[in-house]
């Protein structure tokens, strides 16, 4: 009787690791519509705490407001899928593959064409595949790695090519609560390139950017050329530094 309940209890060797991990996972066919959207959930999660995890978890939304989602100042309509494999525990780091698509979507002022990306993350390290962004006259794209926490270090870029600034045009005046000058026609307009550098550990992040922007127009205020440089030191006394330079403003 003792053999056979060691036998009862005991997983069959002949099954892989990741059917034993679904045989122990919930599994997900759900679809909710409402305040926050359209969603569409299927695949496996584990909610065992301190274990959370999900295998083959493929979420697909359209109208997704992450106002009402979060309870957090973001309106938005968001159209697109998150595909998600990982676990995380409080133990140690957590393990997983990400992977994210998005259609035309809204995001407060902001309208996005696509947005692309694929992450992981494993033995501590944040690795950045493949990630971009495109909306009007304009992309984003980044790629590299991270350490999850010290003494893991890595390093990611980022860069940004605007040939025309019109599409941030809303989102600044929401941001920045000015109202749009009656006495000018003008809307935010001129061309920007601009790169970020992180390097580190998400517990000791380090970056370093510069922007560069031609033939600036917004409002009243108009410069040929607009210089901007910033540093990120981060660790337990955080410091921060910025530059802003002008060739000539006039307003």
């Amino acid at each position: 009787r003792r053999h056979q309940k060691l036998i009862e209890e005991s997983p069959s060797p002949v099954l892989s690791e990741k059917v034993r991990r679904k045989m122990g996972s919930l599994v997900v066919d759900a679809s909710l519509s409402g305040q926050i959207g359209n969603v569409d959930a299927k695949g496996f999660v584990t909610l065992q705490p301190p274990r959370w995890g999900a295998e083959d978890l493929l979420v697909k939304f359209s109208r997704l407001d992450l106002q009402a989602l979060t309870g957090r100042r973001v309106p938005s309509s968001l159209e697109g899928e998150l595909a998600v494999t990982g676990s995380m525990d409080t133990t140690r780091a957590p393990e997983g593959e990400i992977r994210l698509v998005l259609s035309r979507s809204r995001l407060k002022e902001f309208t996005i064409d696509s947005v692309f990306g694929i992450a992981g993350l494993h033995d501590s390290m944040i690795r950045l595949d493949t990630a971009y962004a495109v909306w009007k006259d304009a992309t984003l794209g980044g790629s590299g790695t991270l350490g999850w926490a010290a003494p893991y270090r890595g390093r990611m870029s980022f860069s940004l090519r605007a040939d025309s600034l019109v599409a941030f045009d809303s989102l600044l005046l929401a941001e920045t609560g000015i109202r749009r000058d009656p006495a000018s026609d003008s809307t935010l307009a001129g061309r920007a390139s601009a790169s970020v550098e992180l390097a580190g550990s998400l517990d000791t992040l380090d970056a370093a950017g510069d922007v560069l922007v031609e033939g600036f127009e917004w409002q009243r205020f108009r410069s040929p050329l607009l210089r901007g440089a910033f540093s990120w030191t981060g660790g337990k006394r955080p410091q921060v530094t910025g530059a802003l330079s002008a060739d000539s403003l006039q307003a």
